[in-house]
């Protein structure tokens, strides 16, 4: 259950993402996706990308993890059928978020706002 709530934020919840002057607000995965592919870049030469890549992912991780704990503990004290709609409910919630033009932008030639679904079609 706590996996369950733990995927469903890490691919759908919006996380600031900064780096020095420029940033974008996008969700985990996409970080994660970002910092790999900048790992394994044969011309791996900008650390500081990887880094605060991996501090961003750090740091989201465990507070996306902990949230999803907390609220598996929550939901623990319910009866199996219960648990199930509430978690079929949060995980519906959480990506019906992606559908609001909250990602992207805050990038200083595209400060566009997007839906993460929009966002998907131009990947």
């Amino acid at each position: 259950m706590k996996w369950i709530i733990f995927l469903a934020m890490v691919t759908f919840l919006p996380c600031i993402f900064y780096l020095a002057a420029t940033g974008a607000i996008i969700p985990l995965i996409y970080i994660f996706i970002f910092t790999v592919q900048e790992l394994f870049n044969p011309i791996f030469e900008n650390y500081g990308l990887f880094i605060m890549g991996a501090i961003h992912i750090f740091i989201y991780s465990a507070i996306f993890y902990v949230v999803s704990i907390i609220i598996a503990k929550l939901l623990y004290y319910l009866s199996k059928s219960k648990q199930k709609i509430f978690v079929g409910a949060i995980v519906i919630a959480i990506a019906l978020i992606g559908l609001f033009p909250i990602y992207g932008g805050l990038h200083h030639s595209s400060g566009e706002f997007k839906s993460l679904y929009a966002l998907l079609l131009q990947m």
